[in-house]
């Protein structure tokens, strides 16, 4: 079929109206083929403006591609032509050498055989920025990583300068390794998490209540009431680190006074949280390092440490808005 019949098979109405919808460039072409029906090349019978404004070519109708650009990929012409001669619609992206840019491209069959449409739409930036995206998350799992390690190596020295030190000395070193764990603990929880913003904390401090009853060493009944409750990341730390002194002011209460349970719940209702601990114990020391800590804390979380007696030992409350 010859280029002028197959221009009449193309309705001018329509493609006028296409090109006035369509924000993208896009195009009605034929595939050009060699004597034994290969494709070779591929002819614009209509071109939208917005093409001709891309290619910076001039006016399309008539000429091929190959005439644009000498140098040509096959695989544009291999594509459309089975898209054009097998009948079957594609989606594809790639550059274009012509442009220089990255195109996702739609395209699909007409009639008369071997002919098609195609529209083009320009993704250059996404894919830069999705590349960009990448090599951001690489470097900042293998920073992840590096400062995992470098938790493990602090809690290992802590943990052997403990076992060195004078029996006096060895309560606060253990504090101190208990503080480096909770927040190892946050590390591991977003290593990898979709949503960085807020982390479900109940999981969380469950395994940091598990990670102190093994790093206490000692038989410490710790029940806990911890619901999965999302809250953001930038409360999980403070609120860990809340919970590690006062675990730590019960446990040694324990061991010296003697064996009592110890309760932990977190609730939230609305925009209030509670953090509550029972024990059989007494109320951290006014003035103490750990309650001077945890204190310090619950202002950071906008809220307040207090204490109440309870039958048999005392309630421990830290109550903040998220």
């Amino acid at each position: 079929m010859q280029f002028e019949r197959r221009m009449t098979v193309v309705g001018s109405g329509i493609f006028e109206t296409l090109d006035a919808l369509l924000d993208a460039p896009f195009a009605l072409c034929s595939v050009v083929t060699d004597s034994e029906g290969r494709p070779m090349d591929y002819r614009f019978l209509r071109a939208s403006g917005c093409l001709e404004e891309v290619l910076g070519a001039g006016a399309l109708e008539g000429r091929t591609a190959r005439e644009l650009a000498s140098h040509l990929d096959n695989a544009w012409v291999e594509t459309f032509g089975r898209v054009a001669l097998d009948r079957t619609a594609v989606r594809f992206t790639q550059r274009a050498d012509a442009t220089g840019r990255d195109y996702e491209v739609l395209a699909a069959p007409l009639d008369p055989p071997g002919c098609f449409a195609v529209t083009f739409r320009d993704v250059t930036r996404s894919r830069e920025h999705a590349a960009a995206l990448d090599h951001a998350q690489r470097l900042l799992r293998e920073l992840g990583h590096r400062v995992m390690n470098s938790f493990a190596s602090i809690s290992a020295i802590l943990a052997m300068e403990a076992r060195a030190a004078p029996p006096e000395g060895r309560g606060a070193l253990k504090r101190v390794q208990g503080r480096v764990q909770a927040l190892a603990a946050l590390y591991r929880r977003l290593d990898g998490a979709p949503e960085m913003e807020s982390t479900e904390v109940g999981g969380y401090l469950a395994g940091n209540v598990q990670g102190f009853r093994s790093a206490f060493a000692a038989d410490l009944d710790i029940r806990c009431d911890l619901p999965p409750t999302t809250l953001p990341t930038r409360t999980a730390v403070p609120l860990a680190l809340i919970l590690n002194e006062i675990l730590t002011d019960a446990a040694a209460q324990a061991v010296e006074v003697g064996h009592f349970g110890i309760r932990v719940s977190l609730h939230r209702e609305g925009d209030s949280c509670r953090l509550v601990v029972e024990h059989g114990g007494a109320a951290m020391t006014e003035g103490s390092v750990g309650r001077s800590l945890a204190a310090a804390f619950a202002a950071e979380l906008g809220g307040e440490l207090a204490s109440e007696a309870i039958p048999g030992g005392v309630r421990t409350i830290v109550a903040f808005q998220v």
